[in-house]
């Protein structure tokens, strides 16, 4: 005997001859059957309501997760880009002279001295500068000093400590 999918008796309990995907209700004392059969809800009906909560806030808290960490990202990119803090403008400007010759050190950390015809420079890093270059020897108003080319290029001199 084959047994049709569609037939509404497919998966019924024999005994009660009710589907076991139906709801069932349970009368509660001193209410008829009609306002309790009324006031039932299948519990499938309960659980994809429950699922459904669940996903939203999981969406929900995703969403809060990435605001919490593309905002901010976005918020500092733009300061940075657009309101970025001024340098410190040169307080005193002096004429370092003009290029005679470049050293490199190389190794884990470049460094350089510049020797021009009024005196030498050693700067925290490596440069490129063409002979005779006008150079200018730059103070800020935080007293660290920087040897500037003419195109207004710095590079921090090795004698300076910490701003103070």
């Amino acid at each position: 005997m084959s047994e049709d999918p569609l037939s509404p008796d497919v998966g019924t309990d024999t005994e009660t001859g009710k589907s076991p995907l139906q709801a069932e209700t349970v009368k509660a004392d001193g209410q008829d059957a009609s306002t309790t059969a009324a006031a039932a809800v299948p519990l499938g009906r309960v659980r994809r309501s429950i699922k459904h909560l669940e996903i939203a806030s999981l969406m929900l808290l995703l969403l809060l997760l990435v605001l919490g960490i593309f905002a901010p990202m976005t918020i500092s990119a733009y300061r940075h880009v657009f309101m970025d803090e001024p340098r410190p403008t040169a307080v005193v400007v002096q004429n370092a002279g003009r290029v005679v010759s470049v050293s490199q050190s190389g190794g884990f950390i470049t460094r350089a001295l510049v020797e021009t015809d009024l005196g030498y420079y050693a700067l925290m890093e490596g440069v490129s500068l063409n002979k005779n270059e006008a150079l200018t020897l730059e103070t800020r108003a935080d007293k660290v000093r920087f040897l500037c080319d003419s195109q207004h290029r710095c590079l921090r001199l090795v004698a300076d400590g910490q701003p103070e």
